[in-house]
């Protein structure tokens, strides 16, 4: 599988930031971020919207 593959990392990354990313698929996408920076970057995007979210509610 490609995880590369904008529309699926776009998808993992979300899911990882969130932590809704569990179980086999959380590992394999954990060997993902050790290898690819454009991994890294996804998570951090999410994180940072995620952020930005939480910081407007009460």
């Amino acid at each position: 599988m490609n995880y590369l593959l904008p529309e699926r990392l776009d998808r993992l990354a979300r899911e990882y930031a969130l932590g809704t990313l569990s179980g086999g698929a959380r590992r394999r996408f954990e060997l993902v971020l050790a290898q690819a920076p454009a991994a890294v970057r996804a998570v951090a995007a999410w994180q940072e919207r995620f952020t930005v979210l939480s910081a407007g509610l009460p």
